[in-house]
């Protein structure tokens, strides 16, 4: 009997050792969290001060500022177009209108020209360029 109790003695003596061990591992994993925890909470404060929407949040500000200042001042130059002769075309664009009608008018005689002498029979006499049409 007594060797039974002392297995039962060594066996609740190792019981005891092992759930010791079992709770100081524990407490060490629980303590290497808190502090992982806590190395990744000051972490995330470094990542927060740098981070790519706090550099584009600013440049936008910036931007933006940039803008306003620029739309408050406005420049007579920038409204003109940029091409020195813009004027000449608007004002040009009625009588080259006249012309192109005129144009046409001429295109349409020569080719009715052309018909009528082909059908008379000689073609040799029809005028090839307008200096022979003069």
């Amino acid at each position: 009997m007594e060797a039974n109790l002392n297995t039962l003695n060594n066996a609740e003596q190792r019981k005891k050792n092992l759930q010791e061990l079992r709770n100081r591992r524990k407490n060490k994993l629980n303590k290497r969290q808190i502090n992982e925890s806590e190395k990744l909470d000051d972490n995330d404060e470094i990542i927060n001060e740098i981070t790519v929407e706090s550099v584009v949040e600013k440049y936008v500000k910036e931007t933006l500022n940039k803008e306003k200042e620029k739309t408050s001042e406005i420049n007579l130059q920038d409204l003109a177009p940029k091409k020195p002769n813009w004027d000449f075309k608007r004002d040009l664009e009625k009588k080259l209108e006249k012309l192109e009608k005129k144009t046409q008018i001429c295109i349409n005689e020569i080719i009715i020209i052309r018909e009528r002498l082909k059908e008379s029979g000689d073609i040799f006499s029809v005028p090839t360029s307008i200096e022979e049409m003069c």
